[in-house]
């Protein structure tokens, strides 16, 4: 015997995390390194200089940091 449910199929409620801030996680880490200064640096001479995009900047110096193991 089949019993009807007036209840709609189960699905799982929709994930409430608040958005991610990944500048803000990498500042804050780069801070914990004490990586950033360095960095901000190059974004200054960067956006002044060329008007290159800061996202690339930010990776290139990270990248750069991390391949000297500092």
């Amino acid at each position: 015997m089949l019993i009807q449910s007036s209840y709609p199929p189960f699905s799982p409620p929709a994930p409430q995390n608040p958005p991610v801030n990944l500048q803000g996680a990498v500042r804050h880490y780069l801070k914990a390194r004490g990586i950033w200064q360095t960095i901000e640096g190059r974004f200054a001479l960067n956006d002044e200089v060329s008007g290159q995009v800061r996202r690339d900047t930010l990776r290139f110096g990270i990248d750069e940091k991390f391949r000297l193991g500092i």
